[in-house]
């Protein structure tokens, strides 16, 4: 019976042991440190005007074409001004001789010699009369188009005796001297981004490396693959080189109390419906599958994770992650050979 009882115990061992799954696995520690999130963006332009004539007429002359440099304060194009001219001269006619009215009833008034009721309907005439000079003036001045700033003609709309409409655009430019940066970041990294982040650019295509950039906004709303619009301004905002539509490579140094990670290798993670997994194993010698936040590629075929997930020391699963099932006995390998031979996953 002894016998008997002690070979049972025995083949029940073996067959535990047997049930096992012989796994490859390696512990994790946290790095922590100054961390940099690289990301691709584009260049844009900070300000782009659509310019348009406050007037209506036909355009008499288009002084720039699309790609010209203009500077702030130039002519850009221009409305024929006869009707405008004319009006002006019908006006100050009009003007001239109410205010010259005006004068001569204003002294008789002041001497006492003019009822308050006629010398107030003449000073309304007046009024009235400067008003409408005033605004002659005015759409004069407005058949001429110029620009607000310096900068870059990126489209012009009209050619010359066509006829526009006021509002119509007419020009487009780009303020060159002043440019952003637009980055996509991924939503596990987006609560790190703050006013307080450092980033610097790199423009491969114009041989510009480390440019200082600056916070300027984060998108509220991330897109359709699940990034956020994040914009930088140059500290510097005088450099002739940088043109809208370049790609630039950002670099952006998280806050050191942000940047906790880990590397493992690429095979440890698990994808499924769209999340990320790791199996860890418990202290039981069963296998636990924890969601994790994937923030990129590291060198040497790692990933690098965000670790407040799992805890330092852990046992994380680096192969045969496919066959592995919730609660399932595993044995880890000291020294395991990359194939598979014995039940290695």
């Amino acid at each position: 019976m002894t016998l008997a009882y002690g070979f049972s115990c025995q083949s029940k061992q073996e067959s535990s042991q047997a049930d096992e799954k012989l796994v490859k696995a390696v512990q994790i520690a946290n790095e922590v440190g100054e961390g940099k999130l690289k990301v691709n963006g584009e260049i844009k332009e900070k300000k782009e005007a659509m310019l348009s004539f406050r007037v209506g007429g036909p355009l008499h002359q288009m002084k720039v074409k699309q790609g010209d440099f203009v500077k702030k304060g130039q002519l850009l194009a221009e409305i024929d001004p006869r009707d405008y001219q004319i009006q002006v001269k019908q006006n100050k006619a009009q003007y001239d001789q109410v205010k010259g009215e005006y004068e001569r009833y204003k002294q008789l008034f002041e001497k006492g010699k003019l009822p308050e009721n006629s010398y107030q309907k003449i000073k309304s005439g007046y009024e009235l009369a400067t008003v409408a000079y005033d605004h002659s003036k005015n759409q004069l001045r407005d058949t001429r188009l110029v620009a607000p700033f310096s900068g870059y003609v990126s489209a012009k709309f009209v050619n010359n005796f066509e006829t526009v409409g006021p509002g119509v655009p007419v020009i487009s430019i780009i303020d060159v001297q002043a440019m952003d940066v637009i980055v996509k970041v991924p939503s596990s990294r987006i609560s790190l981004i703050s006013e307080d982040v450092m980033a610097e650019a790199e423009i491969p295509s114009a041989g510009l490396k480390s440019l200082p950039l600056e916070f300027v906004s984060v998108g509220q709303k991330s897109g359709m693959d699940d990034l956020y619009e994040v914009k930088f301004s140059f500290a510097d905002d005088n450099n002739e080189q940088l043109k809208s539509g370049m790609l630039a490579s950002v670099n952006i140094k998280l806050p050191a109390k942000d940047v906790e990670y880990i590397h493992l290798p690429v095979e440890s993670i698990l994808r499924e419906s769209g999340k990320d997994y790791v199996w860890t194993v418990q202290e039981n010698g069963s296998v636990k599958k924890i969601e994790v936040n994937l923030i990129g590629l590291a060198n040497g075929g790692k990933v690098k994770l965000s670790s407040n997930q799992l805890k330092a020391n852990s046992w994380v699963v680096t192969a045969g992650v496919n066959a592995l099932l919730e609660g399932q006995k595993v044995k880890v390998l000291e020294n395991a050979s990359s194939t598979n031979v014995g039940g290695l996953l």
